[in-house]
């Protein structure tokens, strides 16, 4: 029985029609003229490695960011406001300074913000520690200092971001008393006169028909 033929195979190589079938002079132009006198030059480039950064690097930059963003810096570039704020004493004229903006909730001081901005950045942190401290691979001693670390970084922002929020709304509440002073204080004396001279002849009265 005679072998059977393989089917044989031919590779049919595929070029660019634009390479040799062009009928455009122009392009056969282009092609060979600017070439026959130009060389191109033999660079040695090297391609930049782009190493990705550190976790600790882009952790520091996020907080960096938020700390900037909480503590108001978009509307310290808007709006421009001091650094801190002062007040005259209305008996003694003495200046006082004055951490917190009055009568206004959505105004601030920048050294209020950067204060407000440290309190809210320190319980972060304090979070951070927390979560630090549950790692099961870590030594005892150090889940215990990180946990107390955290604990109280914790403790001390929400005491201190309450205390600031208690401030500004007391410096409020006096601000618009102190606009107030003046007309309440004068209504009290004029009042109190009044009765202070009722009282007084009543008692005259009473001594001369006695």
């Amino acid at each position: 029985m005679p072998p059977k033929s393989e089917p044989t195979t031919t590779k049919t190589q595929y070029s660019d029609p634009s390479d040799d079938y062009s009928i455009d002079p122009i392009f056969h132009i282009l092609r060979i003229l600017p070439f026959s006198f130009l060389r191109p030059p033999k660079l040695r480039l090297k391609i930049p490695t782009i190493t990705l950064p550190s976790a600790m690097t882009v952790f520091t930059f996020i907080l960096l960011t938020y700390f900037m963003v909480v503590s108001g810096i978009v509307y310290d570039v808007i709006v421009e406001p001091p650094g801190i704020g002062s007040t005259q004493d209305r008996f003694t004229g003495a200046v006082k300074p004055v951490v917190f903006m009055p009568g206004r909730v959505n105004g601030q001081y920048i050294i209020e913000g950067l204060s407000s901005g440290f309190m809210f950045v320190l319980g972060g942190i304090g979070i951070v520690l927390l979560d630090l401290a549950l790692d099961k691979n870590r030594e005892k001693s150090v889940k215990i200092s990180f946990a107390s670390a955290g604990i109280v970084f914790v403790v001390i922002a929400d005491g201190t971001t309450r205390q600031v929020k208690k401030l500004s709304k007391s410096s409020e509440n006096n601000f618009l008393a102190w606009n107030w002073l003046p007309k309440s204080a004068a209504q009290g004396t004029e009042s109190s006169s009044a009765l202070t001279t009722g009282k007084s002849t009543t008692l005259a009265a009473n001594c001369l028909f006695n």
